[in-house]
């Protein structure tokens, strides 16, 4: 523990202060010091899990992953064991409504943690980061590495690659575009058959209208990029 940690650890136990009850998540209960107000986490036996020194416990109410912040800056830690995932690193966090990812920003740079996996997937380090979810694909987008899909159950990366145009979400997979000009799929076995049509037109109940400009092709596939 860090040694201004363990000095207000001390100080609290020798106050006697007692704990109040901030927010109960998954059973177990976000507490906080009646006068300083610092924060840790007890367990549903009301035992010790987080000690009550940090300025503020961050959690979104569903994830087994919390945010300990300590003078500006946050680490992840599960809130089961209080065992910490990271570093002091980061100037704030995101959770994501999939609950299978969160948003970690230090500076300008934006990245990428699998509460999975338990690790950092995407580095901090790039100015803009683009995080999708949908069914059971995770992506994100950095300028410098591109695409990235991830397996949102198991956290394994399925492809990554800066050779992919663009990226749609959708409900059972991603559609998008590549340089060479194919329209192709991934789902949770990678990348699917190339199609032979460049641009996607819409999007509408589950259906993709994809075309060929140079060939003025129209046809209309499903999410899997199957011609219908």
């Amino acid at each position: 523990m860090n040694s201004k940690l363990e000095k207000r650890y001390m100080l609290w136990q020798s106050s006697q202060q007692p704990l109040v009850k901030e927010a109960v998540v998954n059973g177990f209960t976000v507490v906080s010091q009646q006068k300083r107000g610092l924060k840790g986490i007890t367990g549903r036996d009301g035992s010790e899990i987080v000690p009550p020194v940090y300025d503020d416990v961050v959690t979104d109410g569903q994830s087994e992953i919390c945010g300990l912040c300590f003078d500006g800056k946050t680490a992840l830690a599960e809130i089961a064991t209080g065992k910490l995932l990271t570093g002091f690193d980061y100037d704030s966090i995101i959770f994501r409504t999939d609950n299978h990812t969160i948003e970690i920003v230090k500076g300008e740079g934006h990245g990428l943690f699998d509460t999975v996996s338990r690790k950092v997937e995407v580095a901090a380090k790039d100015q803009y980061v683009s995080l999708g979810n949908g069914g059971n694909i995770t992506w994100s987008y950095t300028e410098r590495e591109g695409y990235t899909f991830h397996n949102t159950a198991t956290g394994k990366k399925i492809v990554a690659g800066n050779n992919i145009e663009e990226c749609f979400d959708q409900t059972h997979g991603h559609i998008f575009g590549i340089f060479d000009g194919k329209v192709s799929v991934i789902n949770d076995d990678g990348l699917s058959d190339d199609a032979t049509y460049r641009h996607i037109v819409a999007s509408l109940n589950g259906r993709i209208e994809l075309s060929n400009h140079d060939r003025r092709l129209h046809v209309v596939a499903d999410i899997y990029g199957n011609v219908l």
